[in-house]
């Protein structure tokens, strides 16, 4: 699919060192385009499509996308609403948990393609890790407010607090999740 003729940005929703998500016009419709260069985003397109499908109407959907020289391109259509960011009140907080809580129902409810990874809660603490070693060694790259290192320590304070609910989840014979990169 060919975006010849796009108009924009007209906004720039997210940008940081590892990509940018940013509105276009295009033939008469607002889209937003993703750009990743992160390896986590190969498989977003798949997981992006997957929850679409699952849940229509509360997430875009995916309406091109490709993997070139290790970036991740994505077109998703263009939903109208408020975001957190407009409206950062209680209710405003309580809608979006509305949704994610829809989201989630409709995902557990369907077959999840076996292209997508799982992320079994047995591995949440090692993916915290993970997480917080990468934060500590680019925050500084990432343009965050936070001294460097600060918001690692803070991922790391909580280290033993998400081991133990991990391990009760998993008793309660809570499903894994997918490994959904960042379903902004």
């Amino acid at each position: 699919s060919e975006m010849r003729g796009a108009i924009g940005p007209l906004q720039i929703i997210y940008e940081k060192q590892w990509g940018v998500t940013a509105t276009f016009l295009h033939d008469g419709r607002t889209l937003v385009f993703k750009g990743s260069r992160h390896p986590a985003a190969a498989h977003g397109p798949i997981v992006h499509r997957f929850v679409a499908e699952a849940a229509p109407g509360l997430v875009p959907s995916v309406l091109a996308s490709r993997i070139e020289d290790d970036i991740t391109w994505t077109v998703f259509e263009h939903i109208d609403g408020t975001s957190l960011e407009d409206d950062p009140s209680p209710a405003g907080f309580a809608r979006i948990a509305g949704v994610f809580a829809a989201i989630q129902v409709a995902a557990s409810e369907a077959d999840i393609p076996g292209e997508i990874p799982r992320s079994p809660l047995r591995a949440l603490t090692a993916t915290l890790d993970r997480f917080a070693d990468s934060v500590a060694a680019h925050s500084e790259d990432w343009g965050s407010e936070t001294a460097p290192g600060e918001a690692a320590d803070r991922l790391r304070s909580i280290r033993s607090r998400v081991t133990a609910a991990a391990a009760d989840l998993s008793q309660a014979g809570w499903p894994d999740s997918i490994d959904h990169v960042d379903l902004n």
